[in-house]
C-alpha cells in the first residue's frame, strides 16, 4: 500500500499491521485482535448462491430436500414436496466474495488490540459472485402428464395399455413422472387424480372416453336390474358381476369416478353430476355445435332418471354464443388450452370477444395460485365494463 510518503509492503502488513493502521489513520482500540487478509487466486467456477425465502430455508433446515426437476428440453425448476420454483438467475449490482474460511465478527474473541500485538489470519477467496438465482413460486407445469397418457389410452381390449406395459422402461410410473415433470410430487399426485388417472399392470394410464361411457353404462344397467339405491350400491358386487366383461381394475376405478366411495368401500353412491357431465360431453363431442335448446332437450334424455342435467356441471367444457335468432353451443374444452398465458388469453378473446368473470374463469383457473392472484391475471390480460348491471371483460387494445 502506498501514500504520499511512505509505503508498506505486502510482507510488512502481515508482520507489523499496526503500521498500516496508522496510514489509514484507524486507532487499535477500534479493533479486535485478530485482522483477516483476502488472499485472490484461482476462482472456482463451479459456484453458484441460490436465494431462498423463509419458507424454502425452513424446508430445508427441518424437512427434505429440495429437487430440480424438468426435461433436458424445459427451464429448470425446484420442488419442495408440494410446490414449484421458478429459478432466474440475477444480477447483483456488487461483486460478492466468497471465503468460507472467513471470520465473522460473533466468531473472534474480544480482546485488548491497544495493548496487544494484532494477529494476521490469511482468508482465501474461493469465487466472485456477480449473479445468484432466485426462486419464486409458480404454478406447475402439469399439461404433460395428460398429453402423456393421452398416447396410452386404456381401450376395450386394454391393447395400447398392454403394449405399453409389455416394456418396463415404457411404464409412466411415479418416478418417471418426477423426473420429467416441472412439478413436486404432491402437485403430481394430486393431478393424476384431477384427470381420473389410474394404475393397471403397474402404469399411470387413462380410460379411452368411448370405453367409459360403455363401462359406464354397464354399471347403470346393472345398478337398475338390481333395483338398487343410487346413493347405497355395492362395490364388490359390481364387480364381480362384470368382470367377465370388464378388467376389475377398470370397474373399480369407473365406480370412484362416478361414486362416491362410503368410509369402508365396500358401498359407493352416484355422484349425479358427474354422470350428468359425462353424458353432456358425450352429446357435445359428437354433435360438435348445435342450438342450446335442443342440446339440453337431448342431454335431459340421455341422463339416467331421475338425474337433472344444469350446464353448471359443463363447466370447461363449452362455449354458448347468441345470435339474432337463437343460442348456440359449441365443445370447447380447456385441455385445448396452451399452458402459456399470453397464447391462452389471445385464443380466449379471439373465440369471443367478450366475457363474464364465471365464464371466463373455469378456463384461467389452473394459472392462478388462489382467486386474488386469478383477478390480477385476467386484468393484466383484460379490460372491463359493465353494461346492464353485469360486468364483462374483453381484449385489451
Amino acid at each position: 500500500m502506498e501514500t504520499a510518503n511512505s509505503t508498506v509492503s505486502s510482507s510488512g502488513w502481515r508482520s507489523s499491521p499496526e503500521e498500516l493502521l496508522k496510514l489509514a489513520k484507524y486507532s487499535t482500540s477500534e479493533l479486535k485482535p485478530v485482522c483477516q487478509e483476502l488472499i485472490y487466486g484461482e476462482y472456482r467456477e463451479d459456484i453458484k448462491l441460490l436465494e431462498l425465502d423463509a419458507t424454502l430455508l425452513n424446508e430445508l433446515e427441518h424437512n427434505s430436500k429440495l429437487t430440480i426437476r424438468g426435461d433436458t428440453s424445459d427451464n429448470a425448476v425446484l420442488c419442495t414436496f408440494d410446490k414449484t420454483y421458478e429459478l432466474k438467475q440475477a444480477i447483483t449490482s456488487n461483486s460478492l466474495l466468497l471465503a468460507p474460511d472467513l471470520l465473522l465478527p460473533t466468531q473472534i474473541p474480544d480482546g485488548d488490540a491497544e495493548n496487544e500485538s494484532i494477529t494476521v489470519r490469511s482468508v482465501k477467496v474461493f469465487s466472485a459472485i456477480h449473479d445468484y438465482v432466485e426462486a419464486r413460486p409458480i404454478q406447475p407445469r402439469l399439461r404433460r402428464i395428460k398429453e402423456l397418457l393421452q398416447r396410452r389410452l386404456f381401450s376395450t381390449d386394454g391393447s395400447a395399455a398392454a403394449a405399453s406395459a409389455a416394456r418396463a422402461d415404457d411404464k409412466v410410473t411415479l418416478d418417471s413422472l418426477l423426473n420429467g415433470v416441472q412439478a413436486s410430487q404432491a402437485e403430481i399426485v394430486a393431478y393424476l387424480e384431477k384427470i381420473e388417472a389410474f394404475v393397471i399392470d403397474g402404469s399411470w394410464t387413462l380410460l379411452d372416453f368411448d370405453y367409459t361411457t360403455t363401462v359406464l353404462e354397464h354399471v347403470l344397467d346393472l345398478i337398475d336390474e338390481n333395483s338398487w339405491s343410487s346413493d347405497c350400491i355395492p362395490l364388490e358386487e359390481v364387480v364381480d358381476t362384470l368382470e367377465s366383461i370388464h378388467r376389475r381394475e377398470v370397474l373399480r376405478h369407473v365406480c370412484r369416478v362416478f361414486g362416491h366411495l362410503e368410509q369402508d368401500e365396500t358401498h359407493f353412491g352416484l355422484n349425479k353430476s358427474r354422470v350428468c357431465r359425462h353424458y353432456g360431453e358425450l352429446i357435445l363431442r359428437s354433435a360438435g355445435r348445435m342450438h342450446l335448446g335442443e342440446f339440453l332437450e337431448c342431454w335431459q334424455q340421455s341422463a339416467p332418471k331421475p338425474m337433472t342435467t344444469s350446464l353448471d356441471d359443463l363447466q370447461g367444457l363449452f362455449l354458448i354464443e347468441e345470435t339474432n335468432v337463437s343460442k348456440l353451443i359449441e365443445y370447447f374444452s380447456l385441455d385445448q388450452l396452451s399452458e402459456n398465458i399470453d397464447e391462452r388469453m389471445a385464443l380466449l378473446f379471439k373465440k369471443k370477444a367478450r366475457w363474464t368473470m364465471s365464464e371466463i374463469k373455469c378456463y384461467v383457473d389452473d394459472l392462478a395460485e388462489d382467486a386474488a392472484s386469478l383477478i390480477t391475471l385476467i386484468s393484466k390480460h383484460s379490460r372491463s365494463y359493465l353494461e346492464n348491471g353485469q360486468r364483462y371483460f374483453c381484449l385489451k387494445k
